[in-house]
């Protein structure tokens, strides 16, 4: 109640006591990293989630979060690729977790087939399509080759476009064909 009222804080101190108090209780780890994940306190949450783990929570939810904030934040892709790749293949979050690491380290062949794993899933993820844009966009990027660059915006645009169709509140697809927008001639 205190979270969903605006009142972080006093949540914060009271999921600290229910820890004290039963270190095994998982949901109190989920919910306390996820407070400071709101407040942008991104080493405080994985932090929370790293300790929920050593105190010996049960710890599937609490490694996807931890794989998830990892990847996410770009605080620690080699980490992040080590919690989420021993999860589960069927849940959706973990993947695009999984699939953004890869993208930050660079894998983008794994990133791309990890974001289609999703889709498979769950074809109307928007999520995975934005990712799969923003992968390939770094592929463009990160190409030395015009014709390489050229086709792969190409991709990108394709895969944003459908981020967009997915999910028409998905601001970070639209971020992401204002790049490809930007950079291919078409600043208006």
């Amino acid at each position: 109640e205190f979270s969903q009222t605006g009142r972080v804080q006093e949540a914060i101190v009271l999921l600290k006591k229910v820890i004290a108090a039963r270190p095994d209780t998982a949901d109190a780890y989920m919910s306390l990293s996820y407070a400071y994940w709101q407040m942008g306190q991104v080493a405080d949450a994985i932090a929370t989630l790293e300790s929920g783990l050593k105190a010996g929570a049960p710890d599937r939810d609490i490694r996807i979060r931890l794989g998830i904030y990892l990847s996410e934040s770009h605080t620690d892709y080699k980490r992040a690729i080590m919690v989420l790749e021993g999860l589960p293949i069927s849940d959706v979050e973990a993947l695009n977790g999984l699939g953004i690491a890869y993208s930050d380290a660079k894998r983008y062949d794994d990133a791309k087939r990890t974001f289609l794993k999703v889709l498979t899933l769950d074809p109307t993820n928007g999520l995975a399509f934005q990712n799969l844009a923003t992968t390939v966009l770094r592929e463009a990027q990160a190409s030395t080759n015009p014709s390489v660059q050229a086709e792969k915006t190409r991709e990108a645009e394709d895969w944003t476009r459908k981020a967009i169709d997915a999910d028409p509140l998905l601001a970070g697809a639209y971020t992401t064909l204002g790049v490809i927008m930007s950079g291919t001639g078409r600043k208006a």
